[in-house]
């Protein structure tokens, strides 16, 4: 998107007027990685672009966060814009093989009128586990192990239903809710899920896939073997300024460092996209 306020900017609407109709324009909706498209957005920069605007989608884009993958479903674009665009162009995660389920449902979205990501998302790790088989003799990831790394590398605005119950039970023992003792228990049923997709992804036959998602599978686990204990020690019920001591191997300076780690944590984000000094420095 060239401008937020596209309906007085000049500069398009010059664009616009001047620019030959045999010319496409690329758009990518309300923002860079824009959360939704619908309709009338795509009505309003289409008058002031004097034609259908090519859709230029980010949304599963990552080479700007190299810590992050999306394998979730092309969601949250109105259906009826498929009559209203040029056409679309989905510009992919880095990691190639990632991108089954964000390609196979762009195609669902582009050829049914009636689509729904949820049910195009079910369909595709389907389509996607055979992908995953292992290595002769070893057990490889099941649906559900594939369910669940997609789940938790979903899209850029939120979580799958299974990396929501995973934030949800570390949520609700880090606040201290009543019922965190079921929630730390919740939490280490997911963990061992973790640890078992970890272990079933690195005997994969299809290397070029494993090594595409192993970075951030292994970063998943490493916060998963943290957080299981330290739930499980929270919930037990601490005093007021007690830390916890992992016995794993979560050391300073080695997990969490580094130069940016040690700069982001100066600096909290806010759920509204402003920025304060971290709760410590302040």
């Amino acid at each position: 998107s060239a401008n937020r306020d596209h309906e007085t900017s000049v500069y398009l609407h010059v664009l616009g007027e001047h620019l030959s109709q045999g010319v496409h324009v690329f758009w990518t909706g309300p923002d860079i990685i824009s959360l939704h498209i619908d309709a009338a957005h795509i009505q309003s920069i289409s008058r002031v672009l004097r034609r259908k605007p090519l859709l230029w989608d980010n949304l599963v884009a990552n080479d700007y966060d190299l810590r992050r993958v999306y394998c979730g479903p092309y969601a949250h674009r109105d259906n009826e814009i498929r009559d209203l665009i040029a056409g679309v162009l989905l510009n992919p995660n880095n990691e190639f093989a990632a991108n089954f389920v964000p390609i196979m449902t762009l195609g669902e979205f582009a050829s049914h009128a009636n689509y729904s990501a949820v049910q195009a998302y079910e369909t595709a790790i389907t389509k996607w586990v055979p992908s995953f088989r292992a290595a002769e003799g070893a057990q490889g990831p099941t649906r559900d192990d594939v369910k669940l790394l997609a789940d938790s590398f979903y899209l850029p605005h939120e979580l799958g239903e299974r990396g929501r119950a995973l934030l949800a039970c570390v949520t609700s023992v880090v606040r201290g809710a009543s019922d965190r003792a079921e929630d730390a228990e919740k939490l280490s049923r997911i963990c061992d899920d973790i640890v078992r997709l970890f272990d079933r992804i690195t005997r994969m036959q299809e290397r070029d896939l494993m090594f595409a998602l192993f970075p951030y599978i292994w970063e998943l686990r490493e916060e998963s073997d943290l957080l299981r204990p330290f739930c499980a020690w929270l919930a037990r019920g601490q005093p007021r300024g007690a830390r916890f001591h992992p016995e794993t191997n979560h050391l300073v300076h080695t997990y969490r460092g580094g130069l940016v780690a040690s700069l982001q944590q100066l600096v909290k984000m806010h759920p509204d996209g402003t920025f304060s000094p971290s709760e410590e420095e302040q």
